[in-house]
């Protein structure tokens, strides 16, 4: 120990600093064989050189390491605080409250947290390397400031889903996770060191992280985020990450579960943030509709989504599986009933009526949507601000026909117009029907058009395609149940049988019927300033109206007339002269465009002759 004190203070002599950092440098090298004091010795006198050269990184590196051999903690905290923190201490507690006041809307802990109680005093040294004095641990530390490190994601992510991030502190950590989510994402920070996180509010340049920290929201302990998440309408986060040594992802999960389960069972709690409500009509059958309301609550979704069911007066059997639901404690759901039938328009009219989503995703009770599909529906939703309608397709009979964007009007129109075969996936945005309201136009009307009566879905569907853009999911999104048309007509009394059914079929999906709602849909665009105030809209839903009507008038035939041996010829000559006259009455003069989609349609109507093995017969028109 003589030796090296010897060997120091004529380092201390050596005038010529090139010199002296030499005769350091060699005395390092030699420090293997020494004694841990004998090593503190050595680097308290070598960051006191360095302080003297103002090279205060190194300086304190070399404090760092005197302390690490052992050298007294008490010291090296009174030279350090005297040296470099008192003289700061004034600026960055200025720095600290004024971090803390433009954060406030962020923070989410149930104390505040003064600078006195931080547990980092920030050691200026002007470098890039940020060193601070660690109040607990009494030691000095160094903090890799590498905001933009290289962080990974979780593999899985679900596309709608905010973050929860479970950090020990780090704010560059954060920052760097702040940069690699998604734009539109929030971070949430959970951290049970909060103090010292805190204590970066203290650097002189947080200013620049500002922008990335004001999308997050920071609590201190699980109670805070149960808190938070109880008392406002904020989505839970889905995607969780842990960095913490202390909470695990699976910690995370648990809590969020936790959070969940608090949600749904609070049958006061204010639900004004939905975002998509799965509406089920349903008459009758009560077992279907109850199946499919348990199938949907296993979603971990709780104030994005609710169920809405409209009972249709029910009177069969299934009245009790009703009343189940009816009796099911889950804030998510809504459930009505008619004393008695009135008709399946008006159902569902009242689902529509009942929501509180943004969208509603009208369902059949046979049908469920498969739950891993919600985050897609969900993203949808949140993605496009014009979107009015989103197209969802099933496992079966709802094939996949179109997919994609399509902008608002005519676009949409050409895309999605007539493509509302079945009830189940067309899911609505709810406000826009209102705004133009077509809920009140269907009752008003449904006894006296027949196409809102039997199709008030596709009105609804035209109506939004000039209301907004439309999305349709290139993914298989429900799961179609299995028909219980047999079943169903079986249970209908004589009565009705008579009067809504021929041989079985149903009249409205006769052939004169079909040409009767053809009419009625050209009515109804010329009642409505929002299809007839553009002709060339006008004139492409009207096209399209007769195409879906040679499409209906053929299964008319397949189903019923073929076996009724009727006469098809003259079924589709009345079909083609029924499109024209509502040709003639689109078009006042018949110029170009008359004669044009005139050959439109007799086209159509020629190439339906040829597939019942007609050929081409012109002079039947």
């Amino acid at each position: 120990m003589d030796a090296l004190l010897q060997q120091l203070e004529k380092i201390c002599h050596i005038e010529n600093t090139q010199q002296a950092l030499e005769a350091y440098q060699q005395l390092e090298r030699v420090l293997v064989q020494a004694s841990n004091d004998q090593k503190a010795e050595f680097y308290l006198h070598y960051a006191f050189f360095m302080f003297r050269l103002e090279n205060y990184d190194q300086c304190m590196n070399f404090f760092a390491q005197a302390q690490e051999y052992g050298f007294p903690k008490e010291e090296i905290r009174q030279i350090v605080y005297e040296a470099f923190i008192e003289p700061n201490l004034e600026e960055c507690k200025e720095n600290y409250e004024t971090t803390i006041e433009q954060l406030k809307d962020n923070i989410y802990i149930d104390e505040d947290v003064s600078f006195e109680d931080l547990d980092l005093w920030f050691i200026p040294t002007l470098t890039t390397k940020k060193y601070f004095y660690n109040r607990l641990e009494e030691k000095i530390i160094s903090i890799d400031v590498d905001d933009k490190r290289a962080v990974e994601l979780p593999r899985k992510t679900n596309p709608f889903g905010d973050y929860l991030f479970a950090n020990d502190g780090n704010i560059y950590e954060i920052i760097s996770y702040i940069r690699r989510i998604p734009n539109e994402k929030k971070l949430y920070v959970y951290t049970e060191k909060i103090k010292y996180l805190f204590s970066f509010f203290q650097l002189p340049d947080m200013s620049r992280f500002l922008f990335f920290m004001q999308q997050t929201k920071i609590f201190g302990n699980q109670q805070d985020v149960v808190s938070y998440f109880i008392g406002c309408n904020a989505y839970l986060p889905r995607n969780f990450i842990s960095t913490s040594q202390s909470f695990t992802k699976k910690d995370i999960e648990d809590l969020i579960h936790e959070i969940h389960n608090q949600r749904i069972h609070d049958l006061t709690r204010k639900r004004d943030n939905i975002l998509l409500t799965i509406g089920i009509p349903s008459y009758n059958r009560g077992h279907r509709a109850y199946e499919s309301v348990i199938h949907h609550l296993q979603s971990e979704y709780d104030d994005e989504i609710e169920i809405v069911v409209s009972n249709n007066g029910t009177d069969n059997y299934t009245a009790k599986f009703y009343e189940k639901i009816s009796k099911i404690e889950d804030a998510r759901i809504t459930y009505f009933s008619f004393e008695s039938n009135q008709f399946s328009t008006l159902n569902f009219a009242q689902v529509i009526n009942l929501a509180k989503g943004k969208f509603v995703f009208m369902l059949s009770d046979e049908d469920t949507i498969f739950i891993k599909k919600l985050d897609i529906l969900l993203q949808v939703i949140v993605s496009n601000r014009n979107l009015s309608m989103i197209k969802a397709y099933g496992d079966g009979q709802q094939r996949i026909q179109s997919t994609g964007l399509a902008s608002q009007g005519e676009d949409a129109i050409r895309q999605y117009g007539f493509t509302a075969n079945y009830l189940s996936g067309n899911v609505f945005r709810r406000d826009l029907l209102l705004k133009v309201e077509a809920i009140s136009y269907v009752k008003e009307n449904y006894t006296k058009k027949l196409c809102i009566n039997f199709y008030s879905h596709i009105f609804y569907e035209l109506l939004l395609c000039m209301l907004g853009d439309v999305y349709g999911i290139n993914a298989i999104v429900i799961h179609e149940g299995a028909s219980e048309q047999e079943e169903d007509f079986k249970s209908l009394s004589k009565e009705v049988i008579e009067e809504y059914y021929i041989n079985d079929f149903p009249k409205f999906a006769l052939y004169k019927e079909r040409l009767k709602q053809h009419l009625c849909f050209l009515s109804v665009f010329q009642q409505f300033q929002i299809f007839y105030k553009n002709e060339r809209i006008l004139r492409l839903l009207y096209l399209l109206l007769c195409g879906k009507t040679f499409h209906l008038v053929t299964i008319s035939i397949a189903y019923y007339h073929k076996k009724n041996n009727d006469d098809i010829q003259m079924i589709l000559k009345d079909t083609y002269e029924t499109c024209i006259i509502g040709l003639k009455e689109i078009y006042e003069v018949e110029d170009e465009n008359y004669h044009r989609e005139y050959k439109e349609i007799t086209n159509l109507y020629y190439n339906t002759l040829k597939e019942y093995g007609y050929g081409r017969l012109e002079e039947q028109i």
